[in-house]
């Protein structure tokens, strides 16, 4: 309802109450981030993977947390994990998010492809993709000119199943994508 501050108390109330309740740990962390407080809430996410069975959208929280936190080994780690639990399109894009945030770039176009295969309306794949090949193309000098169409076909698809994306359009407009 958007009183991260008054869930505060009842979140932490559970996890008093209850230190080995992992939904009331996960809860506690998703409170915690809506309060800016990622630390906080990565402590919370692990614990929870620790107590219960871990689920996509715990792993998902715990992967973007690390990420306000520049711990994108972790993250990467993480990402690996959840892609080993349940390969699916979301998995696969936060892998390419991780592994584009250490520099590794082919890794992370792999890890988006992927993402872009398993669902083909996932504009946020789609973006990876051609972030990756902007990149690709830029860091040849503007001379590979595969990458710099694979960049386009991917911005396009994006935009395509997401009209609203003002980043993406300005991206285009800059490169001539």
């Amino acid at each position: 309802m958007g009183e991260p501050r008054s869930a505060q108390v009842f979140a932490e109330k559970v996890v008093e109450v209850d230190p080995a309740h992992g939904p009331g740990r996960a809860a506690l962390g998703s409170v915690y981030v809506e309060l800016g407080r990622y630390q906080e809430a990565i402590t919370q996410y692990e614990a929870a993977v620790e107590l219960m069975e871990p689920t996509p959208p715990l792993l998902i929280n715990l992967i973007n947390a690390l990420g306000k936190e520049d711990r994108y080994v972790d993250a990467r780690n993480t990402a690996e994990y959840l892609v080993k639990l349940v390969p699916s399109a979301e998995a696969y894009e936060r892998l390419g998010w991780a592994s584009f945030r250490m520099g590794d770039y082919d890794e992370s176009i792999e890890a988006y492809r992927r993402a872009a295969a398993l669902k083909a309306d996932y504009w946020q794949a789609h973006n990876g993709v051609g972030c990756n090949a902007l990149n690709a193309w830029l860091l040849s000098g503007k001379q590979n000119t595969g990458a710099l169409g694979e960049a386009r076909r991917s911005f396009r698809q994006s935009l395509r199943a997401n009209p609203d994306q003002p980043k993406v359009v300005s991206l285009l407009f800059k490169y001539g994508v």
